[in-house]
């Protein structure tokens, strides 16, 4: 088995136990193929900021809740 074949296996028993996430998948997988080979790092790593500053926001929302109580 190749190392891409491990990690596509790994990446489908993840999402078996996360479900809720193979919609954000699919929409990685659909980016992807329309990327090309030598820029994928490059939108892989855009997107993953993007869902860390979604998470930095989320938590200075509750951070803002909690201080509020």
């Amino acid at each position: 088995m190749t190392n891409l074949e491990k990690a596509i296996a790994e990446r489908d028993e993840f999402l078996k136990v996360n479900p809720d996430l193979q919609e954000y998948q699919n929409t990685i997988d659909t980016i992807l193929d329309k990327t090309p080979e030598c820029q994928r790092i490059e939108v892989l790593s855009i997107m993953i900021t993007g869902k860390l500053i979604e998470l930095h926001d989320k938590l200075r929302e509750i951070s803002a809740i909690i201080q509020n109580e």
